[in-house]
């Protein structure tokens, strides 16, 4: 009988599901802890000092196009399941002051730059990075060392 290789993964998110699911596929055994009594991470909403987070469905990233949509679909998660778009994924509010996160990186770093002049150069950075071709460019779902153990 051939010994099965495992491997022990922290964190029961989107990132210790997806590694779970990727070990298994390549004959791994695998073994998720999550401190949390459910799984999902971010996926999941939770209570701090009275306040409910809840950004639950937010956080499947990437679900659109590129390599993260690559991962949900290799995963089955977008099987038999239709996703919407929105334009917003979250406003944060601080007095009469008011950033709507959207999709669209040229009006995210509009409004952020309306909102604080002295920070532009920080917020276009910022807008490019999160909206950019370098986010995405920087996810690769090829792993080597899963695929040919002398890689």
């Amino acid at each position: 009988m051939q010994d099965e290789r495992s491997v022990v993964i922290v964190g029961g998110g989107m990132a210790g599901l997806s590694a779970g699911c990727y070990a298994r596929l390549n004959g791994y055994k695998a073994t998720i802890l999550e401190m949390h009594n459910v799984p999902g991470g971010l996926c999941t909403a939770w209570k701090r000092n009275g306040y409910t987070f809840d950004i639950s469905m937010h956080m499947l990233t990437g679900s659109k196009g590129g390599a993260f949509h690559r991962m949900w679909q290799e995963l089955g998660v977008m099987e038999d399941r239709q996703f919407h778009y929105h334009d917003e994924m979250c406003t944060v509010e601080s007095g009469d002051k008011k950033l709507s996160y959207c999709t669209d990186a040229a009006r995210l770093e509009q409004q952020m730059v309306a909102l604080s002049p002295a920070d532009a150069k920080l917020s276009r950075e910022f807008a490019r990075l999160v909206g950019g071709p370098d986010m995405m460019g920087a996810v690769s779902l090829d792993a080597p060392e899963l695929i040919n153990p002398l890689a």
